[in-house]
């Protein structure tokens, strides 16, 4: 039988937790009224009058002395050397259209665009062949928060100047829950990779890596008083607190 494609559509937490889905399909199965024989009941077959029985026809062609003789298989009985009267119902083609209801399983961990194959459950076969195979192909709906590269999972966070200057801890969406990571002092913008916090896959048992993009965003929505602290701050501040912008100083001054 020949083989079926479709389409389905899950979400992030479809892919992280696996999942089943289930819809209706049209496919084709053998004709009941002929028993997917494609004969009408009753009808008995008669030696094909085209090709007298042998299931194949002879052209002859001339070129001058030469004669050339082509074989081909008869197009009245399809090669069978007997001809019959077709089923009404499937009108020989020995299938019907069936509407079938089709679950399958989705493997946690499967990534977008994947392509699964589902055994048998394609259009029937005929002539004792086997049923077709059913490929759905797996799209992921768009979010935010993730961006899948396989099991490992990138997320972009954005992290205060303070948080950056001297530490601490920030909350981190992971594909199973929020989480705590620890920011080392004087981090400036950084890929911070977490082992074994990505997608964990239930075929082959491998778990990925979360990898955080931390950027250091400004202040946003101060009011006076914590305008007037920070202003405190920086008066307090010397040379020595920015040694990279005294480098870029000093190096640009042998320039310009």
């Amino acid at each position: 039988g020949k083989n079926v494609q479709i389409a389905i559509e899950i979400s992030f937490k479809d892919v992280v937790n696996g999942c089943k889905r289930s819809f209706d399909i049209k496919l084709t199965k053998p004709c009941p009224e002929c028993n997917g024989t494609g004969i009408e009941k009753n009808s008995q077959p008669v030696k094909c009058s085209h090709c007298n029985g042998k299931g194949r026809t002879i052209e002859t062609m001339r070129n001058g002395f030469m004669v050339q003789q082509i074989m081909s298989c008869c197009p009245h009985c399809n090669g069978t050397g007997y001809e019959v009267k077709h089923c009404k119902k499937c009108n020989g083609s020995k299938r019907v259209q069936d509407n079938k209801h089709i679950e399958i399983t989705i493997p946690a961990g499967i990534d977008n665009g994947q392509r699964l194959r589902v055994a048998g459950k394609g259009h029937c076969g005929v002539n004792g062949g086997t049923d077709g195979n059913l490929f759905v192909v797996v799209n992921v709906k768009p979010q935010n928060i993730f961006i899948q590269d396989g099991l490992n999972v990138k997320t972009k966070v954005s992290i205060d100047p303070i948080t950056a200057t001297i530490g601490g801890k920030i909350k981190v969406a992971s594909p199973y829950g929020i989480i705590d990571v620890d920011i080392e002092p004087n981090t400036s913008s950084r890929l911070i990779k977490i082992k074994g916090k990505g997608i964990r896959s239930s075929l082959s048992n491998l778990t990925g890596d979360l990898i955080v993009d931390v950027n250091i965003l400004p202040f946003e929505n101060l009011d006076d008083n914590q305008k007037q602290m920070l202003e405190d701050l920086r008066k307090t501040l010397k040379a020595k607190n920015f040694p990279s912008t005294e480098k870029y100083l000093s190096q640009a001054k042998k320039v310009v």
